[in-house]
């Protein structure tokens, strides 16, 4: 479970301003009893009825737009997955090494892959352990 801070400073010299935000926090934390000025009749909160009724994508498009068009919007979106994605790790290096491959600019983190890839292809066959 995540939680979630938010601080705001009210000063009395903008008081609509003030009241803007407290409206707006009041939003963030909603409890869970809806407010009927709130509510919004096009956009209903979904119960166990509606999930049970609820039908996936690739179902309804092709009844409510062409073919091409359902097809364009169901096509997955972003970059392909990775075979082999990069691993998130944390490393110490040295500040003489940082700099030196920050100081080329953007991408001095995959200089340094780069650069431990071309080590570890120039010894092919040796024990890299200490």
């Amino acid at each position: 479970m995540s939680t979630l801070n938010l601080e705001i400073s009210f000063d009395q010299l903008n008081s609509e301003r003030n009241e803007l935000l407290r409206g707006l926090s009041n939003l963030v934390f909603m409890s869970k009893k809806q407010n009927p000025e709130l509510a919004d009749a096009e956009n209903p909160t979904w119960n166990l009825e509606t999930f049970k009724k609820s039908r996936p994508a690739k179902e309804v498009l092709p009844n409510i737009f062409s073919d091409q068009i359902s097809q364009e919007l169901l096509k997955p979106r972003g970059r392909p997955r990775l075979e082999t994605p990069k691993e998130r790790i944390n490393i110490r290096l040295s500040y003489e090494v940082i700099q030196h491959f920050k100081s080329s600019g953007a991408g001095w983190q995959t200089r340094i892959d780069a650069a431990l890839r071309e080590f570890i292809q120039s010894k092919p066959n040796s024990d890299l352990r200490r």
